[in-house]
């Protein structure tokens, strides 16, 4: 059966009646141990009790030493109370400790972390604060909500002097919709009359471009941007190059013989007006050129055929035309997983 707790005794010391000066019968040689009781925990000494004095007979059994003689024990003392008596309480405060020095450990490596990607993002916003353009975006952080999930973007209309006029959208954006700088770029086009006109002087917004990082938003010395009420610091600055963005899904199996592709346009309005096709296989649309490409929340769809294995590589170029009649090539390519389309020259 398992003792889960209890009492139990160590030596702390041992002696011999002859070196203790005791006269014990026949005159042998008597051991003399001193030993120290504790209560245990699963035989771990949670705490001492007492002191206890035996001597050992010939029968090797242990029996209480007469209480006279306890002072020439004592004699030969002091006998203090070793820590290992307290190793429980010793051990729960050692794992606390320990624990407390992870954390802190953690906490330093996470603020690091988070100061060299605060720093490298003010570095990067700091060299587009100084070639602010019409084409510039603004993200902002509100740093009075550590758990937020949710940014605020201003749009650059134009730049006097020492000021910016800026465009605001009046409502903030979840993180996981604004990855991608062409989908915002989408957002302000789509909504359009919505904004609200901000005007700000460039050295407030240098100043809300912090490259620290604080765990409390308190010690965040950020400029009132928006006089809302909330603290905003610049998250990045980053420009969107003028005319169509695509993006790319596609809605059936892309092994088989035919393939859905569906493009979404996040910029300016264009037209498809050429394929062409840079690998052995043969990559058709099935649509008549030229396809008008829409910037708006429907998508425009065209069906692809691949004539060959569809285990291979394959690529197209597709050439768009925007209304001044300046084309835009993306490469469109199938890399065994997915398509994927990306810009090659505007």
């Amino acid at each position: 059966m398992l003792i889960v707790f209890g009492t139990y005794s160590f030596t702390l010391k041992k002696y011999t009646s002859f070196e203790l000066g005791i006269q014990t019968e026949g005159n042998d040689d008597v051991p003399i141990l001193l030993k120290q009781k504790v209560f245990h925990i699963f035989y771990i000494p949670v705490v001492p009790i007492e002191k206890v004095y035996t001597m050992q007979l010939s029968d090797g059994k242990l029996y209480n030493l007469p209480a006279h003689l306890h002072a020439s024990v004592d004699e030969r003392g002091p006998h203090r109370t070793p820590f290992y008596a307290f190793a429980l309480p010793l051990l729960v405060m050692a794992g606390l400790l320990i624990s407390w020095g992870v954390e802190k450990k953690h906490k330093y490596d996470r603020t690091s972390m988070h100061q060299a990607e605060q720093k490298a993002l003010a570095d990067s916003a700091t060299i587009e604060l100084d070639r602010l353009s019409p084409q510039h975006y603004i993200k902002l952080t509100d740093v009075t909500d550590k758990y937020s999930t949710e940014n605020t973007y201003l749009k650059v209309r134009s730049i006097h002097g020492s000021s910016v006029v800026l465009e605001k959208m009046g409502f903030a954006v979840h993180y996981y919709n604004n990855n991608n700088p062409a989908f915002v770029r989408n957002f302000f086009m789509r909504h359009e009359s919505e904004l609200d006109t901000v005007v700000l002087p460039m050295q407030l917004l240098r100043e809300a471009n912090i490259a620290g990082y604080e765990d409390n938003v308190t010690d965040y010395k950020t400029p009132d941007l928006l006089h809302d009420g909330h603290k905003y610091r610049i998250s990045s600055v980053f420009y969107v190059a003028p005319g169509p963005s695509l993006s790319i899904y596609t809605g059936d199996d892309a092994h088989t013989d035919f393939s859905l592709v569906m493009l979404r346009n996040m910029g300016d309005p264009a037209r498809l007006v050429e394929i062409r096709d840079a690998t052995d296989s043969s990559i058709h649309i099935r649509e008549k050129l030229p396809m008008q490409i829409r910037t708006d929340n429907s998508e425009s769809h065209f069906e692809l055929r691949v004539e060959g294995n569809a285990e291979h590589d394959y690529e197209a170029t597709l050439i768009l035309e925007d209304s001044l009649h300046k084309h835009y090539q993306y490469r469109l390519e199938w890399d065994h997983i997915d398509w994927i389309v990306r810009p090659v020259t505007q």
